[in-house]
């Protein structure tokens, strides 16, 4: 319960202070939105893809399966960044999937709640940003978008109050941390693009 409180502590101290700051640059990032132009293409790209799952069982599928693997690999790189043990990895044909890593005894939030805002292929990305030469930053930025809304695309469809993560760590305490943790991994986006100074 302590350890729970603590990362809650954590994150909303954190998403107070993102949010503060986004919102007195709100002006100053207004001013620069065409370098958000990358990302806003890969958002409708992914945005393409999507309408047309209705029309294509393959595309369907591909989602089901990706949003799975996405998923379960989100528990697994939280659960190597903890110091925790992987015993097993598996994804079903039918879109199901589980890990099992070293618990310890306690269950860890950010561990459980991963997936619902730990997009790690796109904040890889988002971290390597800075050593693409200028030229081609507009097309990285069309992958890392992409990827953003194929996470949020996750996140919607995959989040539910039965949702076995969710029960785990307590609706409530979900229905708190997972907001606060979303404007903190989203804020990263928005200020790097952005081009924010975070030292200020």
């Amino acid at each position: 319960m302590l350890k729970k409180g603590v990362f809650l502590l954590v994150v909303g101290i954190l998403a107070y202070f993102m949010g503060t700051y986004l919102w007195g640059n709100t002006v100053y990032l207004l001013a620069h939105i065409e370098r958000f132009w990358g990302v806003s293409v890969g958002g409708c790209l992914f945005l393409g893809l999507w309408v047309l799952r209705g029309r294509s069982v393959i595309i369907q599928n591909w989602l089901t399966y990706f949003g799975t693997r996405v998923h379960e690999s989100a528990h697994e790189k939280m659960a190597f960044l903890s110091g925790r043990r992987l015993f097993s990895y598996n994804i079903n044909h039918d879109g199901s999937g589980y890990i099992v890593y070293e618990c310890n005894g306690s269950l860890s939030p950010l561990i459980t709640l991963a997936p619902y805002f730990f997009s790690y292929n796109s904040l890889a990305l988002l971290a390597l940003r800075w050593v693409v030469v200028g030229q081609w930053l507009g097309y990285y930025d069309v992958v890392l978008g992409f990827l953003l809304a194929f996470h949020t695309y996750t996140f919607l469809t995959q989040t539910r109050l039965y949702q076995s993560d969710l029960q785990k760590m307590g609706i409530w305490y979900s229905c708190l941390f997972i907001p606060a943790a979303h404007v903190v991994v989203y804020g990263l986006y928005l200020g790097t693009i952005g081009n924010l100074a975070w030292w200020v």
